[in-house]
């Protein structure tokens, strides 16, 4: 298993583990009501570990060196990240721009836009592909996968006079 002390490349070994977790993942997120959140999470990690090579661009590494608390990975930082660049790779480019950048005709793009946009579609696509395409455990995922802490810069929800969300739900 990955750790916070441990390299990055798993062991040949680890693929049996992987797989057997991988079952245990996909049904924690169909049957269960209350998921194991610290297994469920470790397990994505590693399985999308598994799926590339040591010294791609595209590898966990960033996970490593960005999302280290006192020397111990943050397995909930590491997957919501993950998971936020998933969803945002289900808007379009343009979405995407006003998203991230604004919609101020000030706004300049660069080519980093672009990269960061297709990063984030090509993570959506993996993850529907891990979990076969199918539509609510891409729902539970993404639910999972939400932050407890403040919610995400984005345009302000007119309020319709009820009770304010639950930010923590």
């Amino acid at each position: 298993m990955l750790t916070g002390q441990s390299s990055i490349a798993l062991e040949p070994s680890a693929a049996r583990f992987l797989t057997d977790n991988s079952i245990e993942l996909r049904s924690q997120l169909v049957v269960r009501t209350r998921l194991n959140l610290p297994c469920v999470r470790e397990t994505w990690a590693m399985i999308l570990e598994r799926t590339h090579e040591v010294g791609f661009p595209d590898h966990l590494m960033w996970l490593h060196l960005e999302v280290r608390e006192g020397g111990a990975f943050r397995w909930d930082e590491a997957v919501y990240d993950f998971a936020r660049c998933a969803r945002l790779g289900t808007l379009s480019y343009d979405e995407y721009v006003a998203r991230e950048a604004g919609r101020s005709p000030d706004v300049v793009l660069t080519l980093d836009y672009h990269e960061k946009w297709t990063e984030c579609v090509h993570r959506f696509h993996a993850v529907r592909r891990f979990f076969n395409w199918d539509q609510a455990l891409l729902a539970r995922f993404f639910e999972m996968a939400r932050p407890l802490r403040a919610p995400e810069i984005g345009p302000a929800e007119e309020s319709s006079g009820g009770s304010p969300p639950d930010e923590t739900s």
